[in-house]
């Protein structure tokens, strides 16, 4: 009985870290899957010429929403990309190249990487 005992808590334990991790994974997810269209392009780069301030703006409302239930590995990451898409709401029209340059910068194509990677293999699984 000790044998089967120890391998079962450790699983319940197991069970219950996942558990407790998912909690704000899937009100996250939540948020970015009741907008699917928006979600689908919220973590790519913005290309002046192509994209519009609106279109910035509603990637920005859509990280507002979901900046609440963040998954707090991806949290830097989303803080990141908040910045980059205000930015990018201001300057669109007005300097579409330093929208242009920040969206390739190391900082922010990392941060939107992580966070696609998360939304594509988390939430749309």
């Amino acid at each position: 009985m000790r044998r089967t005992l120890i391998p079962v808590l450790g699983a319940t334990a197991a069970l219950l870290a996942l558990t407790s991790c998912s909690g704000g994974a899937d009100a996250y997810c939540t948020t970015l899957t009741d907008d699917s269209a928006t979600a689908a392009v919220v973590y790519t780069t913005l290309i002046p010429g192509m994209n519009t301030v609106e279109e910035a703006q509603a990637r920005l409302d859509l990280v507002i929403a979901a900046e609440e239930d963040v998954p707090e590995e991806l949290a830097e990451d989303l803080s990141t990309w908040k910045g980059y898409l205000e930015g990018a709401v201001q300057d669109l029209d007005a300097d579409p190249n330093a929208v242009f340059e920040e969206g390739n910068s190391d900082d922010v194509s990392s941060a939107g990487d992580a966070l696609f990677q998360h939304y594509t293999g988390t939430c749309m699984s």
